[in-house]
């Protein structure tokens, strides 16, 4: 089998009208023309996987321009489905509606910090922030005063309208870690935490990767996969689709 032809850009930015799945079949198929029809090594990963058929149907297309009427592989998964092979079977994931349960317990504990709200709105509310935390990966510092100080800089704050910031600061920070502390005496962790341990096993996993692996990413990226982007580019053979800008 020839070695593909390393001359094409492992980056393939595409306006908003492109078809992604065109350039994937393409691509593809030009870097890998002499190893047709056999593609069983090249792996392709798609936001989801439902886009699968078509791809093969474009990859038939394709390649029976160039004299091949049946292809062996690529291998096709979503890019979540495929991050999955890199899980931690000891950790259990815990599921919404318990996690919900769980920071219900630690606002009732903390009922001080709130007065009379409701408590399921609350925790709706919470969760999204904790969720947003988690993915842009800004754990939150044991000490207090420390996030308030990072809250405040972080938004440009004068001393005066820090104050305001104060008991914010203290009810995230006391329901961050009470619900954290909970997680882990159980034994469990988030689905986005379990995200996060599957993207930095993953990225291990891959240094030197010499296999050819396509990715188009979901369009909306939290920070944590854009690192995960830039580690894997830089040591696998990662070629990457974006649409819209970087």
């Amino acid at each position: 089998m020839n070695q593909q032809d390393h001359s094409t850009e492992r980056l393939h930015l595409l306006p908003w009208g492109d078809d992604p799945l065109q350039a994937i079949a393409r691509t593809l198929l030009h870097e890998h023309r002499n190893c047709l029809p056999r593609l069983e090594h090249v792996t392709v990963l798609l936001p989801e996987l439902s886009a699968a058929p078509r791809l093969r149907q474009l990859l038939l297309a394709h390649a029976a321009e160039l004299g091949h009427t049946a292809l062996l592989g690529p291998q096709i998964d979503s890019w979540r489905g495929w991050l999955k092979r890199y899980d931690i079977d000891r950790l259990t994931t815990v599921s919404d509606y318990r996690r919900e349960l769980i920071l219900l317990g630690a606002l009732r504990q903390h009922g001080e910090l709130f007065g009379q709200g409701n408590l399921w709105a609350l925790a709706d509310s919470l969760l999204s922030l904790f969720d947003e935390l988690t993915l842009n990966q800004m754990g939150l510092p044991r000490d207090l005063k420390e996030f308030t100080r990072r809250l405040a800089a972080g938004y440009g704050l004068t001393r005066q309208s820090h104050d305001a910031l104060d008991r914010e600061a203290q009810l995230v920070h006391t329901l961050w870690h009470a619900w954290h502390d909970e997680l882990h005496e159980r034994g469990l962790i988030d689905r986005n935490t379990r995200h996060l341990l599957q993207l930095a096993a993953s990225a291990e996993a891959l240094a030197g990767n010499t296999q050819p692996l396509y990715l188009l990413p979901p369009v909306n990226l939290c920070h944590a996969e854009r690192v995960w982007l830039g580690k894997v580019q830089q040591n696998a053979n990662l070629t990457l689709f974006l649409q819209g800008k970087l």
